[in-house]
């Protein structure tokens, strides 16, 4: 007995150890590393493509931000230094234009006022001086607190042994110095002021030099601007001078060096010779180096082109923007996390596979236990709603529920030994299901997944049945099988079609099938956030029927509903694509999203709606446009963006529909938003009012756009087709309008003593030649619309409005000089 009690611990102990070694064994370990292997392998690789894209999309975002920054910055050091620039020649300008009179009369008073008022308007400058050809300060305008210094004659300096005097007037007309630090009585003034200095000669009466003026920029203001900008930069900020000293820099210590002799060495060409050899090199570049990512651009007055037509003018030194990111900043802030995430995905993965494993390793002896219980699986198969059904390889039936008697009417007796296929699916392409599914087994004998499909199965009364059929492969005895699940799908099959003609009743207009309003909403609101992401272009079209009211007077409201319904057939025809929404609008409109489509194609489409409705011929006696029906069509073709909705493509399409109403109806009106040009009927550019047209005189303002206004009604009518008597009318006012504003403008320039209105009065009669052989032009039928164009954009809008209407633009409003 007690032998038989130690062999039953025995065996005890023998399990317990057993049990504990189970997850140890080397089939599950096998199992689990064959699997595990190549998942963990395919997810690494693509974690780590997902990786270096995403990490390369943060390096170019960071580069295009950057490199934008330095843009701005290089547009902002450009435009203050023109504007210093432009000051300074309305200065010399002056002086050449007065000074014989003030040499004569020895009195600098007036001059001196025209100084002292350019500093109040201009604060940045810490002096301001008129220098002769000698070197000699005759005016000297300093910056103080209580406001613009008249410095006495007795305390005018001689300045003609400054750089900038020399080098100024060695020509051309306009110089830059330096952008160095302020130097008082061989000092560097304290506290420090940068400061750029510009110069213009001022010409004697035969062109001869007679003198500079010159403009002391203060600079801190500039580099204020560039440290504002430079702090929405990711890398650090650098301003760079043509020797390599910093004027910027992320240590304040090496900022103008060059002005110490004690920092002399403390320079880019210094510190670092291999970037500095290359910025030196390169006007703007952005590159990545195993150290940084460096962006840099040069701002090289000199170079610049298309300003100061006429002028010629110098600098002594060029500058370097430049940024410079570290390899830290350009890994994304996500990279921990990111690999955390991938390493406990993997170790979940991991998890799987053995557990996977583990339970593969009973799998065998759990099938056969299942196929041993046959007969309570029949029993269960007896109560269910479902038919079950097995079948062979050789698609033999060898098994058929009792729910399948109930849903096909095919008893067991009559099905045993058949082909399923023959007498239920009888579609040839279903039996490649199951024969399928058993293949896969036979090549992967581990696999057990259910394959699931969609049919029409056939009852013995020869009705239809939709069906869902659940196969699932399996062996039984060594012999292969396939199980399949049958499920009735009469219900389902009815509810989505009674949920299919809810929505089409909810989305559809009754009277003529096309989309309702409704539905119109949610499509163009879906597209406008799609193109937003696309950057694709969005048309819309709006038509309305003209005179629809008339025609229902007419004709009576059932014909109107008929003509409704022609319409809406013409519109279906035409706007065919799968991508395109034809719907009424309400009443007697209609409108058409176009996805993905330019404006020159939705007024191709519009033109083609237009012309095929003529075609209809439906009569509209009482239309004051024609004696039949005929449509009013507003286009508008939008970029879209997420700061705008759906709304502003719906609003600018809606004007479009109103001006081709007022405009006589029968008509097309489009505008093109997708650039910032207009387009009408025939694609001309119309002229476009800004807000840099202002002078700030009231009178002006409104004449100018008047002129404006008159010049694109000559174009329209001209595109128009309109009669030529029309035409010439409009012309023969716009010059008519051209010699009032020009005499208006001649009073308001004499009011204000502005000193230039002689040579302004000048180019109004050129002007004024120019319109009257244009005129003659068109009376000899040889007028070309793109010279009229030229002339009204070249000379009125840019010369005239944008030129030298600008002149005047200080002084508007203020006290003349005198």
């Amino acid at each position: 007995m007690n032998q038989e009690i130690e062999s039953l611990k025995r065996e005890k102990r023998l399990g317990q150890h057993d049990r504990k070694n189970f997850f140890f064994k080397k089939e599950i370990l096998s199992a689990c590393f064959n699997v595990f292997w190549p998942m963990g392998l395919i997810f690494s690789v693509i974690s780590c493509f997902i990786y270096f894209t995403e990490t390369n999309k943060f390096v170019d975002r960071l580069s295009i931000k950057e490199n934008n920054l330095i843009q701005l910055q290089h547009n902002t050091f450009k435009n203050e230094l023109s504007g210093h620039i432009k000051n300074a020649l309305f200065l010399a300008e002056l002086i050449q234009l007065k000074n014989q009179e003030y040499l004569e009369a020895k009195e600098l008073s007036a001059l001196t006022n025209a100084f002292v008022k350019m500093m109040k308007i201009n604060d940045v400058y810490d002096q301001i001086r008129w220098i002769d050809n000698q070197g000699m300060e005759l005016i000297r305008i300093d910056h103080s607190e209580d406001g613009p210094k008249i410095i006495p004659v007795d305390q005018l300096q001689d300045k003609s042994g400054r750089y900038y005097f020399k080098e100024g007037m060695a020509g051309p007309r306009i110089y830059i110095s330096k952008f160095d630090l302020n130097i008082e009585h061989e000092i560097i003034q304290l506290p420090v002021k940068p400061m750029i200095r510009i110069t213009a000669i001022v010409q004697d009466a035969v062109g001869g030099n007679d003198g500079l003026v010159v403009l002391n920029v203060k600079g801190r203001q500039i580099i204020e601007k560039f440290k504002e900008i430079g702090k929405q930069m990711t890398g650090s900020l650098a301003l760079i001078n043509s020797d390599g000293y910093y004027l910027i820099s992320p240590n304040p210590d090496e900022e103008w060096a060059f002005m110490y002799p004690k920092k002399i060495s403390k320079n880019l060409k210094t510190i670092n010779p291999h970037l500095w050899s290359e910025i030196k090199a390169a006007g703007s570049r952005q590159r990545l180096t195993p150290r940084w990512l460096v962006t840099y651009v040069t701002v090289d007055m000199a170079s610049t082109t298309g300003f100061g037509a006429g002028y010629g003018f110098h600098t002594a030194e060029s500058w370097k923007i430049v940024s410079l990111i570290p390899p830290e900043l350009l890994i994304p802030e996500w990279r921990s996390l990111f690999l955390f995430g991938v390493l406990s995905i993997l170790l979940i993965m991991a998890g799987a596979c053995f557990y996977w494993a583990t339970a593969k390793v009973n799998r065998t002896e759990a099938e056969k236990t299942i196929f041993e219980n046959e007969e309570k699986f029949q029993r269960v198969t007896q109560t269910m709603d479902d038919a079950v059904i097995m079948i062979d390889e050789n698609d033999i039936i060898q098994f058929w529920s009792d729910s399948g008697n109930r849903m096909l009417g095919y008893s067991a007796k009559e099905t045993l030994g058949r082909r399923l296929h023959e007498i239920v699916f009888q579609h040839s392409a279903l039996a490649d299901g199951p024969k399928k599914t058993l293949n896969f087994h036979k090549k992967a004998p581990k696999d057990r997944s259910a394959q699931i499909m969609e049919a029409n199965a056939v009852r013995k009364d020869g009705t239809g049945l939709p069906v869902e059929i659940s196969i699932m492969p399996l062996v039984q005895n060594g012999k292969q099988l396939a199980v399949g699940i049958v499920k009735d799908l009469s219900d389902k099959k009815k509810a989505e079609e009674e949920k299919k003609d809810l929505f089409e009743l909810s989305t559809t207009d009754g009277l003529t099938g096309l989309a309702n309003r409704r539905f119109f909403d949610e499509v163009l609101q879906d597209e406008y956030t799609r193109h937003s992401r696309s950057g694709g272009d969005l048309s819309l079209i709006f038509i309305d029927i003209d005179h629809f009211k008339a025609l229902n007077d007419t004709y009576g409201h059932i014909n109107g509903d008929h003509s409704l319904q022609r319409v809406a057939q013409v519109l279906g025809t035409c706007a065919h694509r799968r991508s395109d929404l034809v719907a009424r609008y309400g009443g007697e409109e209609f409108a058409c999203i176009l996805p993905e489509t330019g404006n020159y194609s939705a007024v191709k489409l519009a033109k083609k709606i237009q012309k095929e409705i003529v075609s209809l011929a439906i009569p509209n006696q009482g239309s004051s446009v024609a004696p039949y029906l005929t449509v009013s069509i507003g286009i508008a073709t939008v970029s879209c963006t997420f700061d705008q909705s759906a709304e502003y493509i719906l609003s600018q399409a809606d004007k479009q529909l109103y001006a081709a109403k007022e405009s006589g109806r029968n008509r097309i009106e489009s505008v093109d938003l997708t650039s910032g040009r207009h387009h009408m009927d025939r694609n001309i550019i119309q002229l476009v009012w800004k807000d840099a047209f202002y002078c700030g005189h009231d009178l002006i303002d409104g004449q100018h756009k008047a002129l404006f206004n008159h010049s694109n009604q000559i174009f329209s009518a001209i595109t128009s087709n309109r009669p030529i008597s029309e035409i010439h009318n409009l012309f023969t006012e716009l010059i008519e309008g051209l010699r009032r504003h020009f005499a208006d403008e001649e009073e308001v320039l004499h009011t204000i003593g502005y000193i230039a209105i002689a040579k302004h009065a000048k180019e109004h009669a050129r002007l004024l030649a120019e319109a009257d052989r244009l005129s003659q032009s068109f009376e000899a039928s040889t007028m070309h619309v793109g010279e009229t164009f030229q002339f009204f954009v070249k000379e009125i809008v840019m010369l005239h409005m944008m030129g030298m209407d600008r002149d005047f633009y200080p002084f508007i409003g203020e006290n003349p000089v005198r």
